[in-house]
């Protein structure tokens, strides 16, 4: 309950804000990243921040490249296939959707200059790569009942805002004036235009009843649908050098350009046969520059101790949403009412956003011409993650958790040009079990529902055969995800300063399971 006393707080001074569409799921979404890259560091976990040796290595700890001795090209394709689960006690076997991607994974260029000598700068190494960082592309659906409802927060949220300014009224275009009141959140209005809330004719003013109440107040039949779609991609120019076989030194400059989608459908039908479907979708198209610098030292010739520290991403994105209500409601005031409400398509311009800091420690044991075992410990900071506007800073500062992840994997070369790898992760997450999303008042964005990841975890696996310059490497990724899934908050600070909450909102479950084959051809020259 601290968390969630900290973010109501948080948004309480943001009341008078300018309308804001970026919350903090949003800045994780944008900054966020999973396993990828070429099919040996999959294959190993991706544990290979202090064995080094591998292109995606720029991406991670760029010092890994200053043990190239030979330029080297690469090219990696991937088949993934993911499904997502929505579950509740009532439902605990909600069907899932299979989506299947092939694309491309990762490609990347290392050339070497070696410069003949025996101490010092032995050779000086340059990189270029592309990566996927991440895939957004996953779908789920449930179907339930639960004894609260949308139209009971959204009236818990319009409550205090006088009904002249939620006017019903359209004009010749069909459009209802009320949107253009940037002091009023939108979703009140559309909520009010298609007959969700109403005025509560009590002693208090502008009090608002939902459509639960007064069609009886029990169990609501819902129905649930999300689609997210969208990737996350990195370019990066990086150096490194190798001093004396002793120490290795690297530096990469990076660019991210990412783009997601979310659109979610959710349906309640009430015992008096009403019923409404709101249909929201919200995206975002970002660019970012972060820099990496990272080192590995060699002690002896068994172990490798690395380390890494990446700059916050400064992204500049910008993002829209719409929303569309269609609803049947029946015996409002003793009158049936139907039809269709939607809003005003939104496109907002550019907002700087800054991402976490992150810094990784690796350990890595050499088995002379056998093989290797890996281990390595990132940290992602999540106090560098800001907007614009201190209110933002202090909300994400207070609400948000740091994430820490492990990775650790082995190969083994039992025949000469053969390796056997596996390993595995798993991370921690940034967001708290009870941590919620509430809207700013003069939000544009109707969208509601957000989740609380609870923990992730992969297990990897993979082949590998080199022959003379040329290298041929397989893996198998099997990643699984969970979470707490929301369709809209439990409570949050009304207008007038008071707590607002709906009991019984319990959180369904969410599991995604994601299955990766990913393909790497490399020759050396």
């Amino acid at each position: 309950m601290r968390k969630i006393a900290l973010l109501i707080a948080a948004c309480a001074t943001c009341l008078h804000m300018a309308a804001q569409n970026q919350t903090a799921y949003d800045a994780l979404l944008a900054s966020s990243s999973e396993l990828n890259g070429t099919a040996r560091f999959m294959a190993v976990g991706g544990a290979l921040g202090a064995i080094g040796g591998d292109a995606s290595t720029i991406f991670y700890n760029p010092a890994g490249i200053g043990i190239y001795r030979s330029s080297e090209l690469t090219l990696s394709i991937n088949v993934d296939w993911a499904n997502t689960t929505l579950s509740d006690m009532s439902n605990p076997h909600a069907a899932y959707n299979t989506h299947t991607n092939f694309n491309l994974q990762h490609a990347a260029y290392v050339g070497t200059w070696n410069f003949e000598k025996e101490k010092g700068l032995l050779n000086f190494n340059f990189g270029i790569a592309y990566n996927q960082a991440k895939k957004f592309s996953r779908e789920g659906y449930y179907h339930g009942n639960q004894p609260h409802s949308y139209t009971q927060w959204i009236a818990g949220m319009t409550d205090g805002i006088g009904v002249d300014y939620l006017s019903r009224a359209k004009n010749k275009h069909g459009y209802n004036p009320a949107y253009d009141n940037s002091d009023i959140p939108w979703g009140s209005v559309l909520a009010y235009d298609s007959y969700l809330t109403d005025l509560k004719y009590t002693d208090q003013n502008d009090i608002y009843q939902s459509l639960y109440d007064w069609s009886g107040g029990k169990n609501v039949n819902k129905y649930i649908h999300f689609q997210e779609e969208g990737v996350a991609n990195d370019f990066a120019i990086s150096f490194a050098g190798n001093i004396s076989n002793i120490l290795y030194w690297g530096m990469t400059f990076e660019c991210d350009y990412g783009y997601y989608s979310r659109r979610t459908t959710l349906q309640e039908r009430f015992d008096d046969g009403s019923l409404y479907s709101l249909h929201t979708k919200y995206g975002f198209e970002s660019v970012g520059f972060t820099y990496k610098i990272g080192l590995i030292a060699r002690p002896t010739n068994w172990l490798r101790i690395g380390a890494s520290f990446h700059t916050p991403t400064v992204f500049s994105y910008k993002d829209y949403s719409n929303a569309i209500c269609d609803f049947e409601v029946y015996d409002v005031g003793g009158v049936n009412r139907w039809g269709t409400t939607e809003t005003p398509y939104v496109m907002e311009g550019s907002t700087n956003l800054t991402g976490p800091l992150k810094a990784m420690a690796s350990l890595g044991f050499v088995l002379g011409q056998y093989g290797f075992v890996g281990i390595d410990y990132e940290y992602e900071n999540t106090s560098a993650i800001n907007g614009n506007d201190e209110h933002i800073k202090d909300f994400y500062h207070n609400v948000l958790q740091d994430r820490h992840t492990i990775r650790a994997g082995i190969e083994v070369k039992p025949l000469e040009g053969l390796a056997l790898r596996v390993g595995g992760g798993y991370s921690l997450p940034n967001t708290p079990k009870d941590m919620c999303r509430v809207p700013f008042y003069e939000d544009t964005r109707v969208d509601t529902d957000y989740y609380n990841e609870t923990e992730s975890y992969n297990v990897t696996a993979g082949i590998g055969y080199r022959v003379g310059r040329h290298a041929i490497d397989l893996a198998y990724v099997w990643q699984v995800n969970t979470a707490d899934y929301y369709s809209y908050s439990p409570g949050f600070t009304k207008y007038d300063g008071s707590y607002f909450n709906i009991p019984n909102v319990d959180p369904i479950n969410m599991r995604t399971v994601r299955n990766q084959l990913v393909l790497t051809y490399g020759i050396r020259f």
